[in-house]
Formats: C-alpha cells, structure tokens, sequence
C-alpha cells in the first residue's frame, strides 16, 4: 500500500513527454534560499562564480563558528521572495555536487560594489585569497596538508 502511494505521489508531480515520464525535483527551502542567493549575487556570473557562492555557504554550516545550517546563515536572503528566483539559478543549485565544492572559500565579495570597506579590509587581512573573478574576490582559508 504505501508503495503505491509513493508511485502515486511521484506521477502526481511528473510531466509526461512523449513516452518518457520525467519526474520534477520539488526544491527544499535549503536550494530555494540558495538560488536566491545566486540571483541576488550573481544572476548573470560564470558557473565558476556561482560554483565558489554555494561552497562559501556550505564551508560555513561545516565551521564552527558559523550556524550548522543554511536557513540561519543566510538570514537576511530568508526575507527574499522567492518568486525572483530564476530557472537556471534553481536548476544550478538542484545540479550542484556538493562533495567536488571548493572547500577553503569562506567569504565573497564584490569589492567594486560593497560599501563595507572596512569589513573587506579586516578580511583580506585575516584570510588567503582562494581565487580571484572578473565579478568577486573569494577568500578563506588554505588547507594544510
């Protein structure tokens, strides 16, 4: 019986095309704050960029001095509305692997844009620039060998 709610649950949620039945991911609130974050940083970035974002975020939930989890470091993007959330920042996120993340990246900023000087300052001098984009500077910490 309750296998064949599940068969029915995931039909319930799937697009027939042709003769093929593509099942459709339902995204958690978890990837859902992450495409926003991707919009609101980064809509029209390289995958690279879009790569190194998620991995910030994730580094943090796994460094004890940051939340365990992805609602409560990302907070303030909680309040976004998630209407705004592209397809193809969605899809990135639902594709993200995140065993091949890079895993130093901590910080990123945007140091043409961001008005915090200061805090681009204390960072730059507290961590190792991991890599360097056309849009963003991602900092953190080398790993040792």
């Amino acid at each position: 019986m309750i296998k064949f709610i599940l068969i029915l649950f995931l039909v319930s949620y799937s697009n027939k095309v042709g003769n093929n039945l593509l099942l459709q991911v339902i995204p958690s609130n978890e990837d859902l704050l992450l495409a926003s974050v991707l919009q609101a940083e980064c809509n029209y970035c390289s995958d690279v960029d879009k790569h190194l974002i998620i991995s910030s975020i994730l580094n943090r939930c796994e460094n004890e001095n940051y939340p365990n989890n992805v609602e409560d470091i990302l907070q303030a993007y909680s309040k976004t509305s998630f209407k705004k959330v592209s397809k193809t920042n969605l899809d990135f996120v639902l594709n993200f692997d995140k065993e091949i993340r890079n895993k130093e990246v901590l910080y990123f900023f945007n140091s043409s844009k961001s008005t915090n000087k200061s805090f681009i300052k204390k960072i730059r001098k507290k961590t190792d620039l991991i890599i360097k984009t056309k849009y963003h500077e991602y900092r953190g910490y080398f790993r040792k060998a």
